[in-house]
């Protein structure tokens, strides 16, 4: 389930749940609305509230160190680039094929990250930049070092290339860690069953429904930002891709020199 879909759900879910118990209440027997049953329905509902909280801080406190932790492995991912292409920029001429396949693949990542297309749940190693990205591999470990300075520069691109490996992974993971719908679900069936409580006695005035619609849109709003940050590369919230976009210009701005030239295409 998307933000889009949870915020609107959830509010009318709570919504529901507090104008049902409101009609409900207005036919039931006069002992349904007395002060024992009031103050049992404060108990039961407080108590509910409680654990619903801390559920949602939790969760939120979650979801915040997991996108943290996505922006981080994009930055490190943009090191990686920059660190391999340094290292085939500095190794020669023979080197200037990988780099184009390393621009080339780094505009796959933009597209397939950035663009939606991480929504098809291909397999981690059947897309186009994971192909690209063994090629790429295969690429360096092919080149023939002519000099102890270019063997330690194809060796460091070689490890340049089990970084980006790594980091390839964590920010296919990092795409496709979604809140749980289990989780979101019952949680809005505890803030139904909330809202009715409040509904059960709540007054039928201007202000008292004002007061519901206002506190169902705050909670509405906070599960918004909680499965929003579940999902870093896509909605309003996604993470900018800065820093590919300036190791992309970086490789672009130190070009190799004759046929085997990187194009500057692309975005």
């Amino acid at each position: 389930m998307t933000s889009w879909m949870v915020a609107p759900l959830a509010f009318a879910a709570m919504m529901t749940g507090a104008f049902l118990a409101m009609a409900i209440a207005r036919w039931s027997p006069p002992d349904f609305l007395s002060d024992d049953t009031r103050f049992t329905m404060k108990v039961t509902v407080g108590l509910t509230a409680a654990v619903t909280s801390l559920i949602l801080g939790l969760m939120t406190t979650s979801m915040r160190y997991s996108y943290a932790g996505a922006q981080e492995d994009v930055q490190q991912y943009a090191v990686a680039i920059l660190t391999t292409d340094v290292e085939l920029r500095h190794f020669g001429a023979q080197a200037c094929p990988a780099r184009q396949e390393l621009a080339t693949y780094v505009r796959l990542i933009l597209d397939e990250t950035w663009s939606g297309h991480q929504t098809q749940r291909h397999p981690q190693f059947e897309t186009s930049s994971a192909n690209l990205l063994l090629r790429l591999d295969d690429a360096i470990r092919a080149l023939p070092p002519g000099t102890d300075d270019q063997k330690m520069n194809r060796n460091n691109a070689i490890d340049g290339m089990k970084m980006l490996l790594t980091h390839r992974w964590r920010l296919t993971t990092d795409a496709e860690s979604r809140v749980p719908t289990i989780f979101i679900m019952v949680v809005m069936g505890w803030l139904t069953l909330i809202f009715a409580g409040f509904g059960w006695f709540a007054p039928r005035n201007p202000p008292g429904l004002a007061a519901l619609a206002f506190c169902g849109l705050s909670i509405a709003a906070a599960l918004f930002l909680v499965v929003e940050m579940g999902e870093p590369f896509s909605g309003p919230m996604r993470i900018a891709p800065t820093p590919l976009l300036d190791a992309l210009h970086a490789i672009r701005t130190h070009p190799c020199e004759g046929p085997n030239a990187p194009h500057a295409t692309g975005n």
